[in-house]
């Protein structure tokens, strides 16, 4: 019985002494707070506490254009240019954010689907001539259709101007001197790979619009939609400083290489006729291909959502180069790919409501 207390109390004992170990520095002598350094280099006073448990912070970059911007840009298929320079991020995706005006000063106007009035966004190594990507505005509409749940293309309907119910443009006018802020994530950039840009080369990105005849729908008045606000957002992770330092150093020590997502496009403008076939030749796919989407538009203009109106083709087969079948001379019935094998593989509603014909590569489609 002694024996076993005098143990206890000594093992008592230690933890007393290593509590008061512990306490040997008051807690009011403790700097509650440290300085916790941001990519733009501003400095922020937080809790210790927090500062210890401190890895990377989500942020976001905003890059204005490197010019004025011009007064056709919207109207006019003008161009505006932005750069983007190494910053100790990790890039998630790429975002642009823009602002018209109805400068008409009676009639209502209204726009096309946000990502429709893009002609393309494309992507140089700064003072380069050949793009590194090239993204069509009409395959972000596109894509923001088939990959978006419902939920989420009623949610930013009012910034992508995407009807939910029909994926035409939103029917909301545009009042006299009114100004309307959209925006829309550009699917598809390589920045939404989740890169570490602290060591790139100047990026500039250049966005192309339409001419009036493809961007505005309905414009009964003489006074154009002038862009008066344009910018591009990265949502990102800021790294602390030393990990930022450390991964600086590795890459410049050992030069990265990127595996990135790129899309093909080829686009044709036939005469089609009744019971005709059209072949469409891809050449050039030097990679890996996870699906072929396809689409068939009456016109080009945006006048009546005419350019987002989509036409439906009988039967697709795919073919070698040598035209022999791949599906055992069988073709696919469109209504098919829309309703089945499009509700099985992607989110939306988008192949039941419009003639979305996407075809993925997968082993069950």
């Amino acid at each position: 019985m002694s024996s076993r207390f005098s143990a206890r109390a000594k093992e008592n004992r230690a933890h007393t002494a290593d509590y008061h170990l512990l306490k040997v520095i008051p807690h009011t002598n403790i700097n509650p707070f440290t300085k916790v350094k941001s990519a733009s280099g501003k400095e922020t006073n937080i809790l210790s506490s927090q500062a210890l448990n401190l890895h990377r912070k989500r942020n976001e970059l905003v890059i204005l254009p490197t010019t004025a911007i011009p007064s056709t840009l919207f109207e006019g298929a003008g161009q505006i240019t932005f750069r983007l320079n190494a910053a100790p991020v990790i890039t998630h995706d790429l975002i642009l954010d823009f602002t018209v005006q109805n400068t008409d000063g009676a009639a209502n106007q209204r726009i096309s689907a946000a990502p429709m009035s893009v002609d393309r966004i494309e992507f140089f190594s700064a003072g380069g001539s050949s793009p590194l990507q090239t993204i069509l505005g009409d395959s972000i509409w596109y894509d923001t259709c088939q990959y978006y749940t419902k939920e989420q293309i009623t949610g930013e309907s009012t910034r992508t101007n995407i009807d939910p119910s029909t994926y035409n443009a939103v029917t909301t006018n545009i009042s006299p001197g009114a100004s309307v802020n959209y925006s829309f994530s550009v699917i598809g950039n390589f920045l939404s790979q989740k890169l570490f840009i602290g060591t790139i080369n100047p990026i500039d990105i250049r966005v192309t619009f339409k001419s009036a005849t493809n961007n505005v729908i309905v414009n009964a008045g003489t006074g154009p939609i002038v862009c008066t606000d344009i910018r591009l957002r990265i949502p990102c992770e800021e790294m602390p400083d030393e990990e930022a330092s450390k991964m600086i150093e590795r890459f410049r020590a050992q030069p990265h290489t990127y595996r990135i997502i790129q899309t093909l496009y080829q686009q044709l403008q036939p005469t089609f006729a009744s019971n005709q076939t059209q072949t469409i030749k891809l050449n050039g796919m030097g990679g890996l291909s996870p699906e072929l989407s396809i689409m068939f538009r009456a016109s080009l203009a945006a006048a009546s959502d005419a350019q987002t109106t989509l036409v439906e083709p009988s039967t697709i087969e795919i073919l070698d180069n040598a035209g022999v079948s791949l599906m055992n001379s069988n073709s696919l019935p469109v209504d098919y790919i829309r309703k089945s094998m499009g509700i099985k593989n992607y989110p939306s509603g988008f192949g039941g409501t419009k003639s979305a014909i996407y075809i993925p590569f997968v082993e069950e489609p």
